[in-house]
């Protein structure tokens, strides 16, 4: 007799539907795209770290993930303090680039905005098993079979990946390959990298297809289920209390007179 081995990673501590996590991103976030200021998105910042420990999400790991983001934040807010909408004071006017009171402002906003969007999927993703994922977007959203198992399919095939890719680093460091000091080492050992990940992802995308095909995967019309998967009262509360929560940022901004909308009109 076999024994299913679960992961840590794997295990959901407050037992929620993976698509209740889906909503909770969705009707934390939508507010933030409507104005501009950094007030709501600190708030916002703020309430996802005080988060952490209530989903129990690694430190550690909300940290790694969180550098793309910090990375997207430069890259957003840069352009934004450079030819953002002039006013107030001009510290810098070059061209049509011109760094001002409300362009530093607009900038700060969408830095710490691009965090108060991204860090909610960091945090909300961690514990949900693909396998589940697809039974709530088949049975509770209903979505078509076939979307489904290739959604489950590619999200499990991230972790095959990982340890490709940590395969593949440990194979060249044995032979003395990444070791090498230099940009152009790095570059190369990089591209080589990404060029045998993808190499490797096009084997296992061509075998599972095939697989896949074989079990009848494309002509099914009616397709069972190995477990169910359903909405629960706990369900419904956390997407009550994810409203709420939704609801302060916003709140605080216009008490302080900080909301703008659309960056605009405030």
């Amino acid at each position: 007799m076999s024994t299913a081995i679960v992961r840590p990673e794997q295990v959901d501590p407050m037992g929620l539907n993976p698509v209740t996590r889906l909503f909770m991103v969705f009707i934390f976030t939508l507010p933030l795209f409507f104005t501009v200021d950094w007030v709501s998105a600190t708030v916002a910042v703020a309430i996802e770290l005080l988060a952490i420990p209530v989903l129990r999400v690694p430190v550690g790991l909300v940290a790694k993930r969180s550098i793309p983001l910090l990375i997207a934040a430069a890259l957003g807010a840069i352009p934004m303090m450079l030819y953002g909408q002039p006013g107030g004071e001009t510290y810098l006017s070059f061209l049509t680039a011109q760094v001002t009171d409300n362009s530093l402002s607009l900038a700060a906003g969408i830095f710490v905005r691009v965090l108060a969007v991204g860090m909610p999927v960091v945090l909300v993703s961690h514990g949900v098993d693909p396998t589940d994922l697809g039974r709530s977007l088949a049975q509770v959203l209903h979505l078509p079979a076939r979307f489904v198992l290739g959604t489950v399919a590619a999200l499990q095939m991230l972790t095959a990946l990982r340890e490709d890719l940590h395969a593949m680093h440990q194979s060249r460091r044995s032979r003395g390959l990444i070791d090498q000091r230099g940009f152009g080492h790095r570059f190369r050992n990089a591209a080589t990298l990404a060029f045998g990940l993808l190499v490797q992802s096009l084997r296992r995308a061509s075998t599972l297809s095939v697989a896949m095909e074989a079990r009848g995967f494309s002509y099914a019309n009616q397709r069972s289920w190995a477990a169910p998967s359903a909405l629960h009262a706990k369900d419904a509360v956390a997407l009550a209390l994810t409203a709420v929560l939704a609801a302060v940022p916003i709140v605080v901004s216009i008490a302080t007179g900080s909301f703008r909308l659309f960056g605009v009109f405030g």
